[in-house]
């Protein structure tokens, strides 16, 4: 797992991004609010976090929520206190 220094894109536990398309050449965590289109390498969605919309890439690692379509190439895990709904691919 990489550290907090890692990440190339950050939505803080008071943020939300709305309507947006966001597409990430790395590392993306979400611990706030983002409703549109996230495309990372690998995305981490931390307890606090929620996704909804689409989310496309390598990898997630989801602790918060995720609600829409889920379009990975790889792995998707979701831990203890995570949720997804809707599509997963």
């Amino acid at each position: 797992m990489a550290d907090a220094n890692e990440h190339q894109f950050y939505v803080g536990p008071e943020t939300v991004v709305e309507n947006a398309t966001v597409k990430v050449m790395g590392i993306a965590k979400v611990d706030g609010e983002v409703h549109g289109a996230l495309q990372a390498t690998h995305l981490i969605v931390g307890e606090t976090g929620r996704v909804t919309g689409t989310v496309a890439g390598e990898t997630a690692d989801v602790m918060g929520t995720v609600e829409g379509t889920v379009d990975l190439s790889g792995q998707l895990a979701v831990r203890s206190t995570g949720l997804v709904e809707g599509r997963v691919s």
